[in-house]
Protein backbone atom coordinates (compact mmCIF):
# COMPACT_ATOMS: atom_id res chain seq x y z
CA UNK A 1 0.00 0.00 0.00
CA UNK A 2 1.29 3.43 -0.91
CA UNK A 3 2.36 5.61 2.02
CA UNK A 4 0.03 8.62 2.44
CA UNK A 5 1.65 11.74 3.84
CA UNK A 6 -0.18 14.71 5.35
CA UNK A 7 -0.20 17.98 3.38
CA UNK A 8 1.77 19.89 6.01
CA UNK A 9 5.26 19.42 7.51
CA UNK A 10 5.58 16.90 10.34
CA UNK A 11 8.52 16.66 12.79
CA UNK A 12 9.50 13.09 13.66
CA UNK A 13 12.04 11.46 16.02
CA UNK A 14 12.98 14.70 17.76
CA UNK A 15 15.81 14.08 20.23
CA UNK A 16 18.92 15.57 21.83
CA UNK A 17 21.97 14.00 23.44
CA UNK A 18 25.18 15.17 25.15
CA UNK A 19 28.28 14.95 22.96
CA UNK A 20 30.88 16.36 25.35
CA UNK A 21 30.72 15.55 29.05
CA UNK A 22 33.55 16.10 31.54
CA UNK A 23 33.09 15.14 35.20
CA UNK A 24 29.29 15.04 34.83
CA UNK A 25 29.13 18.52 33.23
CA UNK A 26 27.57 18.67 29.77
CA UNK A 27 29.42 21.11 27.53
CA UNK A 28 28.06 20.22 24.07
CA UNK A 29 24.83 18.67 22.80
CA UNK A 30 23.52 17.40 19.48
CA UNK A 31 19.90 17.82 18.33
CA UNK A 32 18.47 15.46 15.69
CA UNK A 33 15.06 15.17 14.07
CA UNK A 34 13.32 14.12 10.89
CA UNK A 35 10.87 16.21 8.88
CA UNK A 36 8.25 14.76 6.56
CA UNK A 37 7.36 17.35 3.93
CA UNK A 38 4.85 16.24 1.25
CA UNK A 39 5.25 17.67 -2.24
CA UNK A 40 8.77 18.92 -1.40
CA UNK A 41 7.17 22.02 0.11
CA UNK A 42 9.49 22.63 3.09
CA UNK A 43 10.67 26.25 3.16
CA UNK A 44 12.44 26.90 6.48
CA UNK A 45 13.97 24.94 9.37
CA UNK A 46 15.07 26.56 12.64
CA UNK A 47 16.56 24.96 15.76
CA UNK A 48 16.83 26.93 18.99
CA UNK A 49 18.54 26.44 22.36
CA UNK A 50 16.78 28.59 24.96
CA UNK A 51 18.20 28.97 28.50
CA UNK A 52 15.39 28.73 31.07
CA UNK A 53 15.14 31.78 33.31
CA UNK A 54 14.00 31.65 36.93
CA UNK A 55 12.76 35.14 37.67
CA UNK A 56 10.62 33.79 40.50
CA UNK A 57 13.78 33.71 42.63
CA UNK A 58 13.59 37.51 42.57
CA UNK A 59 9.83 37.86 42.96
CA UNK A 60 9.21 34.97 45.40
CA UNK A 61 12.48 34.54 47.30
CA UNK A 62 13.72 38.11 47.30
CA UNK A 63 16.92 37.37 45.39
CA UNK A 64 18.79 40.60 44.65
CA UNK A 65 18.73 41.44 40.96
CA UNK A 66 22.51 41.97 40.97
CA UNK A 67 22.97 38.37 42.15
CA UNK A 68 20.86 36.75 39.44
CA UNK A 69 23.69 36.33 36.93
CA UNK A 70 25.98 35.01 39.68
CA UNK A 71 23.52 32.20 40.29
CA UNK A 72 22.26 31.66 36.74
CA UNK A 73 25.14 32.55 34.37
CA UNK A 74 24.01 34.87 31.60
CA UNK A 75 23.56 33.02 28.32
CA UNK A 76 21.92 34.12 25.08
CA UNK A 77 19.26 32.26 23.12
CA UNK A 78 20.91 30.46 20.20
CA UNK A 79 19.27 29.88 16.85
CA UNK A 80 20.41 27.89 13.83
CA UNK A 81 18.55 28.15 10.53
CA UNK A 82 18.99 25.37 7.96
CA UNK A 83 18.29 25.46 4.27
CA UNK A 84 16.15 22.39 3.43
CA UNK A 85 17.17 20.19 0.48
CA UNK A 86 13.62 19.96 -0.91
CA UNK A 87 13.11 16.30 -0.01
CA UNK A 88 9.89 14.72 1.15
CA UNK A 89 11.68 13.22 4.16
CA UNK A 90 14.84 14.78 5.53
CA UNK A 91 17.06 14.29 8.62
CA UNK A 92 18.56 17.28 10.41
CA UNK A 93 21.38 17.47 12.93
CA UNK A 94 22.51 20.56 14.85
CA UNK A 95 25.29 20.97 17.43
CA UNK A 96 25.33 23.46 20.28
CA UNK A 97 28.67 23.89 22.04
CA UNK A 98 30.04 25.46 25.22
CA UNK A 99 26.89 25.45 27.33
CA UNK A 100 27.39 27.49 30.48
CA UNK A 101 24.94 25.38 32.45
CA UNK A 102 23.54 26.06 35.89
CA UNK A 103 19.98 25.70 34.58
CA UNK A 104 17.59 23.80 32.34
CA UNK A 105 17.28 24.50 28.60
CA UNK A 106 14.46 24.35 26.09
CA UNK A 107 15.43 22.66 22.83
CA UNK A 108 13.04 23.74 20.08
CA UNK A 109 12.63 22.90 16.39
CA UNK A 110 10.35 24.89 14.06
CA UNK A 111 9.58 24.18 10.40
CA UNK A 112 7.25 25.80 7.85
CA UNK A 113 6.36 25.24 4.24
CA UNK A 114 5.66 27.41 1.22
CA UNK A 115 1.95 27.45 2.04
CA UNK A 116 2.61 29.01 5.46
CA UNK A 117 1.92 25.85 7.48
CA UNK A 118 4.09 25.64 10.56
CA UNK A 119 4.99 22.87 13.00
CA UNK A 120 6.95 23.32 16.22
CA UNK A 121 8.16 20.88 18.88
CA UNK A 122 10.24 21.40 22.01
CA UNK A 123 11.62 19.53 25.00
CA UNK A 124 12.97 20.76 28.31
CA UNK A 125 16.30 19.31 29.39
CA UNK A 126 17.05 18.23 32.94
CA UNK A 127 19.19 20.62 35.00
CA UNK A 128 22.61 20.91 33.37
CA UNK A 129 25.53 21.52 35.70
CA UNK A 130 27.51 24.76 35.82
CA UNK A 131 30.53 23.23 37.57
CA UNK A 132 32.32 19.98 36.88
CA UNK A 133 31.83 17.38 39.59
CA UNK A 134 35.37 17.50 40.92
CA UNK A 135 34.37 15.78 44.17
CA UNK A 136 34.63 12.44 42.37
CA UNK A 137 38.21 13.24 41.36
CA UNK A 138 39.46 13.72 44.95
CA UNK A 139 40.51 10.81 47.14
CA UNK A 140 38.78 12.38 50.18
CA UNK A 141 35.08 11.89 50.86
CA UNK A 142 33.70 15.15 52.21
CA UNK A 143 30.33 15.02 53.99
CA UNK A 144 28.50 18.24 54.85
CA UNK A 145 25.47 18.68 57.08
CA UNK A 146 22.58 19.83 54.88
CA UNK A 147 19.29 21.31 56.10
CA UNK A 148 15.96 20.76 54.36
CA UNK A 149 13.93 22.90 56.74
CA UNK A 150 13.88 26.22 54.84
CA UNK A 151 10.34 27.39 54.17
CA UNK A 152 8.85 25.44 57.06
CA UNK A 153 6.38 27.66 58.94
CA UNK A 154 7.87 30.69 57.18
CA UNK A 155 11.04 30.17 59.24
CA UNK A 156 13.06 32.73 57.28
CA UNK A 157 11.07 35.30 59.26
CA UNK A 158 12.81 34.02 62.41
CA UNK A 159 16.24 34.80 60.99
CA UNK A 160 17.39 38.27 62.05
CA UNK A 161 20.78 38.34 60.35
CA UNK A 162 21.78 40.43 57.34
CA UNK A 163 23.76 37.74 55.52
CA UNK A 164 21.36 35.93 53.21
CA UNK A 165 21.89 33.31 50.49
CA UNK A 166 22.54 34.48 46.94
CA UNK A 167 19.45 32.38 46.14
CA UNK A 168 17.30 34.53 48.43
CA UNK A 169 14.96 33.17 51.11
CA UNK A 170 14.35 29.94 49.25
CA UNK A 171 12.22 26.89 49.90
CA UNK A 172 13.78 23.49 50.51
CA UNK A 173 10.91 22.07 48.47
CA UNK A 174 12.26 23.60 45.25
CA UNK A 175 14.16 21.18 43.01
CA UNK A 176 16.01 24.01 41.25
CA UNK A 177 17.35 25.13 44.64
CA UNK A 178 18.38 21.54 45.39
CA UNK A 179 20.06 21.13 42.00
CA UNK A 180 21.92 24.40 42.61
CA UNK A 181 23.15 23.19 45.99
CA UNK A 182 24.28 19.84 44.58
CA UNK A 183 25.99 21.58 41.64
CA UNK A 184 27.83 24.00 43.92
CA UNK A 185 28.72 21.42 46.56
CA UNK A 186 30.04 18.69 44.29
CA UNK A 187 31.67 21.32 42.09
CA UNK A 188 33.83 22.31 45.06
CA UNK A 189 34.64 18.93 46.59
CA UNK A 190 31.63 17.84 48.68
CA UNK A 191 30.56 14.25 48.00
CA UNK A 192 27.80 13.66 50.57
CA UNK A 193 24.96 15.63 52.13
CA UNK A 194 24.13 14.49 55.68
CA UNK A 195 20.46 15.40 55.87
CA UNK A 196 18.94 16.02 59.28
CA UNK A 197 15.87 13.88 59.88
CA UNK A 198 13.56 14.71 62.79
CA UNK A 199 10.58 12.52 61.95
CA UNK A 200 7.86 12.38 59.33
CA UNK A 201 7.57 16.12 59.02
CA UNK A 202 8.37 18.96 56.61
CA UNK A 203 11.98 17.85 56.23
CA UNK A 204 11.00 14.26 55.49
CA UNK A 205 8.59 15.48 52.80
CA UNK A 206 11.30 17.72 51.34
CA UNK A 207 13.69 14.76 51.26
CA UNK A 208 11.28 12.18 49.86
CA UNK A 209 9.40 14.22 47.28
CA UNK A 210 11.83 16.98 46.29
CA UNK A 211 15.45 16.21 47.12
CA UNK A 212 15.30 12.66 45.80
CA UNK A 213 13.51 13.86 42.65
CA UNK A 214 16.01 16.60 41.82
CA UNK A 215 17.77 15.86 38.53
CA UNK A 216 21.33 15.77 39.88
CA UNK A 217 20.35 13.56 42.83
CA UNK A 218 18.48 11.08 40.63
CA UNK A 219 21.48 10.99 38.32
CA UNK A 220 23.79 10.12 41.19
CA UNK A 221 25.94 13.26 41.21
CA UNK A 222 25.86 13.32 45.03
CA UNK A 223 25.30 10.83 47.83
CA UNK A 224 23.15 11.48 50.87
CA UNK A 225 22.82 9.97 54.33
CA UNK A 226 20.58 10.47 57.35
CA UNK A 227 21.56 12.57 60.36
CA UNK A 228 19.16 11.31 63.00
CA UNK A 229 17.92 14.08 65.30
CA UNK A 230 18.00 12.20 68.60
CA UNK A 231 17.15 15.37 70.49
CA UNK A 232 13.74 15.49 68.78
CA UNK A 233 13.01 11.77 68.47
CA UNK A 234 14.06 10.25 71.81
CA UNK A 235 12.81 10.89 75.34
CA UNK A 236 15.26 13.13 77.17
CA UNK A 237 16.35 11.89 80.59
CA UNK A 238 18.07 15.22 81.33
CA UNK A 239 20.67 14.54 80.20
CA UNK A 240 20.84 11.88 77.53
CA UNK A 241 18.86 8.97 76.10
CA UNK A 242 18.16 6.01 78.36
CA UNK A 243 18.33 2.88 76.19
CA UNK A 244 16.88 0.80 79.01
CA UNK A 245 13.65 2.67 78.38
CA UNK A 246 11.44 0.56 76.04
CA UNK A 247 9.89 3.74 74.60
CA UNK A 248 13.25 4.95 73.30
CA UNK A 249 14.09 1.57 71.76
CA UNK A 250 10.65 1.32 70.17
CA UNK A 251 11.07 4.79 68.64
CA UNK A 252 14.53 3.99 67.32
CA UNK A 253 13.42 0.68 65.85
CA UNK A 254 10.33 2.18 64.23
CA UNK A 255 12.29 5.09 62.79
CA UNK A 256 15.01 2.82 61.40
CA UNK A 257 12.37 0.60 59.81
CA UNK A 258 10.83 3.64 58.09
CA UNK A 259 14.22 4.97 56.96
CA UNK A 260 15.24 1.54 55.70
CA UNK A 261 12.06 1.17 53.66
CA UNK A 262 12.27 4.67 52.17
CA UNK A 263 15.92 5.65 51.88
CA UNK A 264 18.63 3.12 52.72
CA UNK A 265 18.22 1.18 49.46
CA UNK A 266 18.20 4.24 47.24
CA UNK A 267 21.11 4.12 44.73
CA UNK A 268 22.24 7.58 45.89
CA UNK A 269 22.35 6.64 49.58
CA UNK A 270 25.88 6.81 51.01
CA UNK A 271 27.32 3.44 51.99
CA UNK A 272 30.63 2.18 53.32
CA UNK A 273 31.45 -1.48 52.72
CA UNK A 274 27.91 -1.83 51.37
CA UNK A 275 26.40 -0.66 54.67
CA UNK A 276 24.14 2.42 54.79
CA UNK A 277 25.73 5.18 56.87
CA UNK A 278 23.58 6.50 59.72
CA UNK A 279 24.74 9.40 61.90
CA UNK A 280 23.10 9.39 65.32
CA UNK A 281 23.36 13.06 66.23
CA UNK A 282 24.07 13.53 69.95
CA UNK A 283 24.68 9.79 70.12
CA UNK A 284 27.11 10.69 72.89
CA UNK A 285 24.06 10.99 75.14
CA UNK A 286 23.24 7.24 75.30
CA UNK A 287 23.33 5.33 78.58
CA UNK A 288 21.58 2.39 80.20
CA UNK A 289 21.43 -0.72 78.01
CA UNK A 290 23.86 0.56 75.37
CA UNK A 291 24.06 -2.87 73.68
CA UNK A 292 20.76 -1.98 71.99
CA UNK A 293 22.81 0.10 69.51
CA UNK A 294 24.66 -3.01 68.33
CA UNK A 295 21.42 -4.95 68.05
CA UNK A 296 19.79 -2.30 65.86
CA UNK A 297 22.96 -1.90 63.84
CA UNK A 298 22.99 -5.61 63.02
CA UNK A 299 19.24 -5.75 62.41
CA UNK A 300 19.40 -3.04 59.72
CA UNK A 301 22.95 -3.78 58.50
CA UNK A 302 24.07 -0.22 59.30
CA UNK A 303 27.33 1.59 59.78
CA UNK A 304 26.54 4.01 62.61
CA UNK A 305 28.40 7.23 63.45
CA UNK A 306 28.34 8.89 66.85
CA UNK A 307 29.78 12.15 68.18
CA UNK A 308 31.51 10.62 71.22
CA UNK A 309 34.91 12.10 70.27
CA UNK A 310 34.45 15.11 72.53
CA UNK A 311 37.64 17.01 73.47
CA UNK A 312 36.67 17.23 77.16
CA UNK A 313 35.57 13.59 77.47
CA UNK A 314 37.71 10.64 78.54
CA UNK A 315 36.96 6.95 77.89
CA UNK A 316 36.65 6.14 81.61
CA UNK A 317 34.26 9.02 82.43
CA UNK A 318 30.84 7.98 83.70
CA UNK A 319 27.76 9.37 81.99
CA UNK A 320 25.42 10.58 83.32
CA UNK A 321 27.26 11.21 86.56
CA UNK A 322 25.38 10.16 89.73
CA UNK A 323 22.94 7.97 87.76
CA UNK A 324 22.53 4.26 88.60
CA UNK A 325 22.36 3.45 84.87
CA UNK A 326 25.50 5.45 84.06
CA UNK A 327 27.97 3.92 81.59
CA UNK A 328 31.58 4.58 80.78
CA UNK A 329 31.97 7.03 77.93
CA UNK A 330 34.39 4.74 76.11
CA UNK A 331 32.14 1.68 76.46
CA UNK A 332 29.26 3.64 74.92
CA UNK A 333 31.50 4.85 72.08
CA UNK A 334 32.49 1.26 71.25
CA UNK A 335 28.89 0.40 70.34
CA UNK A 336 29.32 2.47 67.18
CA UNK A 337 31.47 1.97 64.07
CA UNK A 338 32.67 5.56 63.68
CA UNK A 339 33.26 8.38 66.13
CA UNK A 340 33.84 12.07 65.48
CA UNK A 341 33.71 15.36 67.41
CA UNK A 342 30.28 16.03 65.94
CA UNK A 343 28.10 18.73 64.51
CA UNK A 344 27.08 19.86 67.99
CA UNK A 345 30.62 20.30 69.29
CA UNK A 346 30.38 24.05 69.81
CA UNK A 347 27.35 24.00 72.10
CA UNK A 348 28.55 20.63 73.31
CA UNK A 349 31.34 22.27 75.29
CA UNK A 350 28.72 24.00 77.42
CA UNK A 351 26.46 20.92 77.57
CA UNK A 352 29.33 18.63 78.53
CA UNK A 353 30.63 20.79 81.36
CA UNK A 354 27.31 20.66 83.18
CA UNK A 355 27.19 16.86 83.60
CA UNK A 356 30.72 15.74 84.46
CA UNK A 357 32.72 15.95 87.62
CA UNK A 358 35.85 18.05 87.65
CA UNK A 359 36.82 21.67 87.72
CA UNK A 360 35.25 24.06 85.21
CA UNK A 361 37.19 24.67 82.01
CA UNK A 362 37.78 27.94 80.30
CA UNK A 363 35.22 28.49 77.55
CA UNK A 364 37.03 27.37 74.35
CA UNK A 365 34.57 28.85 71.87
CA UNK A 366 36.91 31.44 70.42
CA UNK A 367 39.32 31.44 67.53
CA UNK A 368 42.52 31.48 69.57
CA UNK A 369 41.71 28.38 71.65
CA UNK A 370 39.48 26.42 69.31
CA UNK A 371 42.19 24.36 67.62
CA UNK A 372 43.96 23.77 70.94
CA UNK A 373 40.88 21.98 72.25
CA UNK A 374 40.34 20.21 68.94
CA UNK A 375 43.91 18.88 69.07
CA UNK A 376 43.35 17.49 72.58
CA UNK A 377 40.24 15.68 71.42
CA UNK A 378 41.57 14.54 68.06
CA UNK A 379 44.76 13.04 69.52
CA UNK A 380 42.88 11.24 72.27
CA UNK A 381 40.00 9.87 70.21
CA UNK A 382 42.02 9.09 67.08
CA UNK A 383 44.15 6.80 69.27
CA UNK A 384 41.03 5.34 70.94
CA UNK A 385 39.50 4.52 67.56
CA UNK A 386 42.68 2.79 66.39
CA UNK A 387 42.88 0.69 69.57
CA UNK A 388 39.26 -0.44 69.20
CA UNK A 389 39.19 -1.09 65.45
CA UNK A 390 36.94 1.91 64.83
CA UNK A 391 37.11 4.84 62.41
CA UNK A 392 37.74 8.42 63.49
CA UNK A 393 36.35 11.23 61.31
CA UNK A 394 37.73 14.75 61.82
CA UNK A 395 35.20 17.57 61.64
CA UNK A 396 35.50 21.19 60.50
CA UNK A 397 33.27 23.94 61.85
CA UNK A 398 32.66 26.72 59.34
CA UNK A 399 31.66 29.02 62.21
CA UNK A 400 29.11 29.27 64.96
CA UNK A 401 26.92 31.92 66.57
CA UNK A 402 23.54 31.96 68.26
CA UNK A 403 22.89 35.67 67.97
CA UNK A 404 20.44 35.18 65.08
CA UNK A 405 19.04 31.77 66.02
CA UNK A 406 15.64 31.35 67.68
CA UNK A 407 17.31 28.82 70.03
CA UNK A 408 20.48 28.85 72.13
CA UNK A 409 21.88 31.83 74.01
CA UNK A 410 22.72 34.92 71.93
CA UNK A 411 25.38 35.81 74.51
CA UNK A 412 27.42 32.66 73.91
CA UNK A 413 30.80 33.42 72.33
CA UNK A 414 31.11 33.40 68.55
CA UNK A 415 33.38 31.15 66.50
CA UNK A 416 34.21 33.38 63.58
CA UNK A 417 33.23 32.44 60.06
CA UNK A 418 35.67 33.79 57.48
CA UNK A 419 38.11 32.46 54.85
CA UNK A 420 41.19 32.86 57.05
CA UNK A 421 39.75 30.84 59.94
CA UNK A 422 38.23 28.21 57.65
CA UNK A 423 41.61 27.68 55.97
CA UNK A 424 43.26 27.06 59.36
CA UNK A 425 40.56 24.62 60.43
CA UNK A 426 40.59 22.69 57.16
CA UNK A 427 44.37 22.32 57.07
CA UNK A 428 44.42 21.25 60.72
CA UNK A 429 41.70 18.61 60.41
CA UNK A 430 43.12 17.09 57.21
CA UNK A 431 46.05 15.87 59.31
CA UNK A 432 43.70 13.45 61.09
CA UNK A 433 42.25 11.66 58.09
CA UNK A 434 42.23 7.89 58.17
CA UNK A 435 43.71 6.03 55.20
CA UNK A 436 40.36 4.25 54.76
CA UNK A 437 37.67 5.36 54.82
CA UNK A 438 39.15 8.81 54.18
CA UNK A 439 36.26 11.02 55.31
CA UNK A 440 36.06 14.65 56.42
CA UNK A 441 32.94 16.13 58.01
CA UNK A 442 31.92 19.78 57.45
CA UNK A 443 29.48 21.59 59.70
CA UNK A 444 27.54 22.97 57.84
CA UNK A 445 26.45 23.70 54.26
CA UNK A 446 23.40 25.94 54.76
CA UNK A 447 22.73 26.76 58.42
CA UNK A 448 22.21 30.52 58.31
CA UNK A 449 20.56 30.56 61.74
CA UNK A 450 23.87 29.57 63.35
CA UNK A 451 26.16 31.41 60.89
CA UNK A 452 27.65 28.10 59.91
CA UNK A 453 27.20 28.04 56.14
CA UNK A 454 29.41 27.29 53.15
CA UNK A 455 26.58 28.18 50.79
CA UNK A 456 27.30 31.29 48.66
CA UNK A 457 25.86 34.37 50.36
CA UNK A 458 25.91 38.16 50.45
CA UNK A 459 29.08 38.29 52.56
CA UNK A 460 31.57 35.92 50.94
CA UNK A 461 29.94 34.81 47.69
CA UNK A 462 31.66 31.65 46.47
CA UNK A 463 34.96 32.32 48.28
CA UNK A 464 34.47 29.77 51.10
CA UNK A 465 33.57 27.01 48.64
CA UNK A 466 36.47 28.00 46.38
CA UNK A 467 38.85 27.92 49.34
CA UNK A 468 37.72 24.42 50.22
CA UNK A 469 38.13 23.29 46.61
CA UNK A 470 41.68 24.67 46.47
CA UNK A 471 42.77 23.04 49.74
CA UNK A 472 41.21 19.67 48.98
CA UNK A 473 42.83 19.67 45.55
CA UNK A 474 46.36 20.20 46.87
Amino acid sequence: MQKVLPYFPLILKFDWKPTKVINDKIYDINVTFEVASPLNSLKEVEVMLIPVEYWYFITNYGMREEDYDKVFPKEEVRSVKIEPRKLEEEMFSVDFEDLKGGREYIVRARVNDVAGNEKMIEVRTPYIRQFENIAKAYDITVAALYLLWWGKDNNWADYKGNTLPLLGKYSSKDTIVINKHVDWATGHGIDVFLINWSGRDYQDEALKYYFMNADLVKRGDIKFAILYESIFRLKNSNPGWNLSDPENISTLDSDLSYLSNNYFNNPSYFKINNKPVFYMFEGKGIFGDITKIRELKEKYNLLIISDHAHPLANPDDLFPSNNPLAVQWGDAAKQFDVIMPGAGLYSGFLWYRGYFNGSPVENPIDNTKWLEYKKIGNEKWFKFARMNNMTFIPSVSVGISYRYAPWGDPNWPILERNPKQLKKRLEFELGYLEKYPKILFISEFNNFFEESQLEPDFEYGFSLLQLMKDILGQ
